[in-house]
């Protein structure tokens, strides 16, 4: 009963875990319930079998003893029949040699007619003692041999029962060692899947941190950045992007703007989206493929009529290209910042 009751935890056992660490810390939670129990049930089960063990052994134990003493009595009769016999087998001859010395013929002759009587009483009486002698040491040798096979026959039924006890109770440790090691493994799967799930939500408040301490900081430097945006203006804009058309950024974010956003607020925005991307540093450069305060790739500086890397360019140059862009997509280009500060 309990290999079938261990079949039916294989399927637990051998299920993959769920994606989510919750579910997967649930279902395991779930096996190790199932197993413990079955492992409470086997524990029972098996001290009833060590039970019957333990009376089969002793049961063994007498009927061996049984049969040996059998054994040992069986061996003193045999002896004393054959005492028994050699006695009788000397008073038979005796028998013969007296009633030859004192025959009836001879007594007959001698006209003693007394002396035949009697001899002839004595060699029936002896004769009789002799069949019964050997009447009673036949029953013995009978008696003997039933004793002895009976005594046989319950030690081997007493060793059959004890193997069969053996063989259930070695086939009920099997199963609750198997027992035993699947709930260690679900268990050791368990603390990993909890100890999963404890640093994914520590990753996730970190993450939640950073971002709320970048939306604080891109509020807080929102002024600053705005001044030094107009700051930066005063620089003169490289001819690659001038001869596209491109507005200054002074009068870009100063003057009228056709986006939902308010021309007093464009400047602002900008500086959010430039503090948020790279701390306001217009040469940013840390080699992951986006470069200067807006984090242009390469590909998108070039189309926006950029030369060599956004990094390199003036402030104001790369204010120039960060408006044609916001012109064209909006702030979609920046959708992690813009997300951010609400844009």
């Amino acid at each position: 009963m309990a290999l079938v009751a261990f079949a039916t935890l294989v399927p637990l056992l051998a299920a993959p875990l769920q994606s989510g660490a919750a579910s997967g810390s649930s279902t395991l939670e779930a096996r190790a319930a199932v197993i413990a129990e079955q492992l409470g049930a086997d524990q029972a089960r098996l001290a009833t079998i060590g039970d019957r063990y333990v009376t089969a052994s002793a049961s063994l134990r007498r009927a061996r003893d049984a049969a040996a003493a059998g054994a040992r009595a069986v061996s003193a009769d045999q002896h004393r029949l054959v005492g028994e016999r050699s006695k009788l087998r000397s008073s038979a001859v005796q028998a013969y040699v007296d009633a030859g010395s004192t025959s009836g013929v001879a007594l007959y002759l001698t006209g003693d007619a007394e002396g035949v009587a009697t001899g002839r009483a004595y060699l029936d009486a002896a004769n009789g003692q002799l069949t019964s002698a050997l009447a009673v040491l036949s029953n013995d040798e009978h008696r003997l041999h039933v004793l002895v096979a009976t005594e046989n026959g319950e030690a081997a039924a007493a060793a059959a029962a004890l193997q069969t006890t053996e063989a259930e109770r070695a086939g009920a440790l099997s199963t609750f060692a198997q027992e035993r090691s699947a709930l260690s493994s679900v268990r050791g799967q368990l603390a990993l899947a909890r100890l999963v799930a404890a640093r994914e939500a520590a990753a996730a408040q970190a993450a939640a941190a950073a971002r709320a301490q970048a939306a604080a900081a891109a509020a807080a430097a929102a002024a600053a950045a705005a001044a030094q945006a107009t700051a930066s203006t005063t620089a003169a804009t490289p001819a690659s992007l001038t001869s596209s058309g491109p507005p200054s950024i002074t009068s870009v974010l100063a003057g009228p703007s056709s986006s939902a956003i308010p021309a007093g607020s464009l400047p602002s925005a900008f500086a959010g989206i430039r503090n948020c991307e790279s701390s306001g540093d217009y040469s940013l450069n840390t080699g992951n493929g986006y470069y200067g305060a807006y984090q242009f790739s390469a590909g998108t500086w070039s189309g926006l009529g950029g030369a060599g890397l956004a990094s390199a360019a003036p402030p104001a140059a790369q204010d120039a290209a960060a408006y044609r862009l916001y012109q064209r997509d909006g702030f979609a280009s920046w959708p992690e910042c813009a997300a951010i500060l609400g844009l």
